[in-house]
């Protein structure tokens, strides 16, 4: 399970355990959310080299269909984050926009679901 949270400066994948696991097996996660206008939001994770150190980076496409967000992190970010106890903290990364405006990204796993079984 993969959620997708958007605030006016920050966007957070956050994923259950399972979901964690099978991005590291597959390299990939992928969701949709079907907005009800005949469009839709597509959003995926996924493992992939990046330049100058960055932990992730967002990229988005639109069309008359709706829009994809792909959310690209290191292979480094993915086995520090598995590596580490689990935390709500994640990885945050930084992504300027043309205009210079700055845009907070996170890839989290989400222990409160894990506590509950």
């Amino acid at each position: 399970m993969m959620n997708l949270r958007i605030s006016p400066r920050s966007i957070r994948f956050r994923m259950s355990a399972e979901a964690f696991a099978e991005l590291g097996r597959a390299g990939l996660l992928q969701g949709v959310t079907t907005l009800g206008t005949g469009q839709s939001l597509h959003y995926c994770i996924r493992c992939t080299a990046l330049p100058g150190g960055r932990q992730l980076e967002l990229a988005s496409t639109s069309d008359a269909q709706g829009m994809q967000l792909t959310l690209s992190v290191s292979p480094e970010a993915l086995a520090q984050l598995d590596a580490e106890a689990p935390s709500k903290e994640g990885i945050k990364d930084e992504q300027k926009d043309a205009a210079g405006a700055t845009l907070t990204l996170g890839l989290e796993i989400d222990i409160r679901r894990e506590k509950r079984r």
